[in-house]
């Protein structure tokens, strides 16, 4: 079993190896006491009441009980190392969820938080024994979901976050990050793309515009703004023109804009020019 079960649940395993030995112990005392006790009979050292006795202690409940008890938690352990070998052929590591402090006061923002490293390359299944008692069929389904993911995508570390022995109350099974999450996001980044694409549609349509329709007479009102896309390769001259076009603005005659120092709105690494001589 420790072999099956891969290094997980060691705590487990050695609980129900001490309780076989405590079983053990129990179940050669007493064979020890009834051995005494028929020797006794078979001498008429001791009475057939006491036998009855005996056998009616309570020390014959609680040996029953402890054989109850391991007998389930084997059967658990066993149950869950088959699943963990499962899993490891299918490529999805175990994780119990016990071993990183996750209890009822989290919610599934606080799950992401501490059971993925990553959101863009983990993918979760979250479950636990009961619920895979209950719906086999949506494990085996949701399995196969995260297998067709990895197929998809070898990036993808695939995770069975096991919440059968911590104290969170989980509903029903669950992947994260959720399927809503993967909608939005997917939708997130389709309203990008489309943003993109009505921009340079519309770029399009202004050099179009630009090219074969006549300006219109009517003038612009003053308080009416105007955004204006300068496209080119480093180096043909948007900032040039830029700074030509704030001076222009800045200075009412030539004569004032040749004796005052340029103003540069954009500074560029090319070498501006002033004055007649160009220094």
């Amino acid at each position: 079993m420790p072999r099956l079960l891969r290094g997980h649940l060691t705590e487990r395993f050695s609980h129900a190896y001490r309780q076989w030995l405590t079983l053990k112990d129990e179940y050669a005392n007493l064979m020890e006491r009834f051995s005494k006790l028929i020797v006794e009979l078979r001498c008429g050292l001791s009475q057939t009441s006491i036998l009855d006795r005996l056998l009616s202690q309570q020390a014959q409940i609680i040996l029953k009980n402890n054989i109850t008890n391991l007998y389930q938690n084997v059967t658990e352990l066993n149950r869950k190392a088959h699943l963990i070998t499962d899993l490891s052929h299918e490529s999805i590591q175990y994780c119990n969820v016990m071993e990183l402090k996750i209890d009822n006061n989290d919610n599934e923002d606080t799950l992401k938080r501490k059971l993925m490293i990553d959101e863009n390359i983990d993918r979760l299944l979250c479950s636990n024994d009961l619920l895979n008692k209950k719906n086999p069929a949506q494990l085996k389904k949701l399995r196969h979901y995260l297998i067709k993911e990895l197929e998809n995508n070898l990036k993808l570390k695939l995770i069975y976050a096991d919440f059968s022995d911590c104290t969170y109350e989980l509903h029903d099974m669950m992947l994260l990050p959720s399927t809503q999450n993967d909608a939005r996001k997917k939708y997130s980044k389709f309203r990008d793309l489309s943003i993109s694409a009505d921009n340079n549609t519309s770029i399009s349509s202004l050099h179009k515009t630009h090219k074969h329709a006549p300006l219109s007479a009517s003038k612009l009102s003053m308080n009416e703004t105007i955004n204006v896309l300068l496209l080119g390769e480093t180096g043909v001259g948007k900032s040039t023109f830029i700074n030509g076009l704030v001076n222009y603005l800045t200075f009412k005659t030539i004569d004032k804009a040749k004796s005052e120092k340029p103003i540069v709105a954009i500074p560029t690494t090319f070498t501006t020019t002033t004055r007649d001589n160009f220094q």
